[in-house]
């Protein structure tokens, strides 16, 4: 029997679910909208640690994220601590891909249907660069 590769995909890892050919579904928008409020909000030290701070609102989120395999709790006393586990990277990772995709192509489409748009200004407001935003590539 051959050893899997780290990246190939099982059910602990979500790894080939997180491809550039699977489309995220609502469920995962709201993991990540989830996922980075808690990161914004609990992260300490720039780093991947999380601290509920003793909020309760902070640590039923990170209860969850640990439930879906987004973080591991680290055992302490009185509040909640975690920390970002590799395959929350990778979501967040694969969810800024499409999210990209989706904002380039509502630019492509509203510089073709908006007169007087340039593709400089169009790119800026997407957030995009010039070279995405007139690429022939999808």
């Amino acid at each position: 029997m051959r050893d899997k590769p780290a990246d190939e995909s099982d059910e602990t890892t979500d790894y080939g679910r997180y491809s550039p050919e699977c489309k995220p579904t609502g469920e995962d928008e709201l993991w990540a909208i989830v996922l980075d409020l808690v990161a914004q909000s609990c992260g300490v030290k720039g780093g991947d640690e999380l601290d509920s701070w003793a909020t309760s609102a902070y640590e039923h989120a990170i209860l969850a994220l640990a439930g879906a395999g987004f973080v591991e709790i680290d055992p302490a006393c009185g509040r909640i601590y975690a920390t970002l586990l590799p395959k929350a990277h990778k979501f967040a990772e694969w969810i800024e891909f499409h999210d990209r995709l989706n904002r380039i192509r509502a630019a492509r489409q509203e510089l073709a249907t908006v007169p007087g748009l340039t593709p400089e200004t169009t790119a800026r407001r997407y957030d995009i660069t010039v070279a995405e935003l007139v690429s022939e590539a999808s």
